[in-house]
């Protein structure tokens, strides 16, 4: 599973013990996340989300994270919600435990120049996939100018939505 994606940075780190226990503890989170998502259990992934987020900083400290990142994370964290880094830093993710807060949440993030997105996911999605896959083995168009015959300009081939955004609808439901 995840640990087995980190091998190659522990040889990397293999003479740090404190950083190759951190990155066994980031693939467990990851394995118990994904659990989470499949038994759609929010509380659950929302506490993983956290423990993502401390363990990092445990390990790198606010100098590496940035005044501005840790800042985004206090945020959210001020009104209950989860919030981790999507990526390395520049951006967080996060869950709003309480919807009567998501107003106040998301001024206080624009108060602080913090462009704000909310993310809907359908509640008719099917559960997550065990792997994303391609919208359409279809080739490309020869031309890329003109989408090819039975297409919508918005919609990729098939009339599909784009892989990104289903990925997301997956991931958050």
């Amino acid at each position: 599973m995840s640990s087995e994606l980190c091998s190659a940075t522990f040889s990397i780190f293999s003479c740090d013990s404190e950083i190759i226990a951190g990155m066994q503890k980031f693939a467990e989170l990851t394995d118990q996340a994904k659990e989470a998502l499949e038994a759609r259990d929010t509380q659950r992934l929302c506490d993983l989300m956290n423990a993502n987020f401390d363990l990092r900083r445990s390990l790198y400290g606010d100098e590496v994270i940035g005044e501005t990142n840790v800042r985004m994370i206090e945020l959210a964290r001020q009104f209950g919600s989860s919030s981790k880094f999507p990526g390395s830093g520049g951006a967080v993710i996060g869950i709003c435990s309480d919807p009567q807060e998501l107003p106040r949440l998301r001024a206080t993030f624009q108060e602080e120049g913090f462009v704000f997105c909310q993310i809907i996911p359908r509640p008719e999605s099917p559960p997550a996939s065990p792997r994303c896959s391609p919208v359409s083995a279809s080739p490309p168009p020869e031309n890329p100018a003109q989408p090819p015959n039975g297409t919508d300009d918005a919609l990729g081939p098939n009339n599909q939505e784009d892989t990104q955004t289903k990925a997301s609808d997956e991931l958050t439901n």
